[in-house]
């Protein structure tokens, strides 16, 4: 009974993105979305600096496929899967075909994206040229470096330390961030190690933890990191698990005086925001005396 029934629910599930497909264009038709969207005033104003694409994916996608979808379970008397398509995402995938963004290195060419922007997902990092595939934490394709991760401690051996990252590989991941495998260098992990070797900055998002009743999560773009370093080792505090990669990553000077995401209520998963505040106002302070010294060098000299 089980195997026909592992063997029938592929199949049903398949007639059921079809049949959920047609009743989408209905009403929410990517041609209709292109109506909408060039009716939609864009946001560039001094009140909000927006993409104009997130505004119309917040405002307008995501309330109407969410309700869309929940009408679609409501005639199906709930015999769809819930799984077959949320609202976000079919918002997201609408938005998409609206605005399709082509992957970039460095910061992203698009209106209203700076660093500190606070993004309600990885979707909306997408939809914005930050991080195209949202579905993985290290952007890259081929065999070519990557061009953005995502700074979210869930593997136990990343350090967030702000300005410098121990940015853990992908793969071999198990259940509460433990390492179950080893690691080797391909897909991210090949294409981190060539941001090393051919000295490619790398956009990072940092996940924040919000506490705002909700527990939700929030991205800020914290601009463009150097991999300065890589090295092979066990994982875990006694460095007796399975073989992970390490990345060293560290902030550009450019960047290290731009403003970094402030939320309030949010905890990052390493330490609270108030002592990363506090970090972060004493790694400015060493910087102004570097700068004042290197300064004084020159004039000495």
């Amino acid at each position: 009974g089980i195997a026909r029934g592992a063997d029938r629910y592929p199949e049903e599930k398949v007639q059921e993105r079809s049949n959920f497909e047609e009743f989408l264009d209905s009403a929410l038709s990517p041609a209709i979305c292109a109506q909408w969207f060039d009716e939609f005033p864009d946001p560039a104003c001094p009140d909000t600096d927006l993409p104009k694409i997130l505004s119309f994916y917040r405002q307008v996608l995501i309330p109407t496929a969410t309700n869309l979808c929940a009408e679609y379970q409501r005639e199906m008397h709930d015999r769809v899967h819930k799984t077959v398509y949320s609202g976000t995402s079919v918002a997201f995938r609408r938005a998409k075909q609206l605005h399709p963004m082509r992957r970039v290195y460095g910061h992203p060419p698009v209106h209203g994206v700076h660093i500190g922007m606070h993004l309600n997902s990885r979707f909306e990092a997408s939809l914005v040229g930050l991080h195209s595939n949202p579905m993985v934490g290290i952007e890259y394709k081929g065999d070519n470096p990557a061009s953005c991760i995502v700074a979210s401690g869930r593997y136990q051996d990343d350090e967030d330390n702000g300005d410098h990252i121990v940015y853990t590989g992908m793969g071999g991941l198990g259940k509460g961030g433990v390492q179950v495998k080893d690691q080797d260098i391909t897909r991210g992990n090949f294409a981190l190690q060539q941001n090393l070797e051919k000295s490619v900055p790398v956009r990072v998002l940092r996940r924040l933890d919000v506490t705002n009743g909700a527990k939700s999560k929030v991205y800020v773009y914290e601009g463009l990191y150097r991999v300065t370093g890589m090295r092979g080792e066990c994982s875990g505090a006694c460095h007796d698990g399975p073989k992970v990669y390490k990345f060293d990553l560290h902030r550009e000077i450019d960047d290290s005086a731009a403003p970094t995401g402030r939320v309030k209520n949010v905890k990052r998963r390493k330490g609270t925001l108030e002592q990363e505040q506090q970090q972060e106002s004493q790694q400015k302070h060493q910087r102004v005396l570097q700068q004042q010294q290197h300064q004084e060098q020159q004039q000495e000299s």
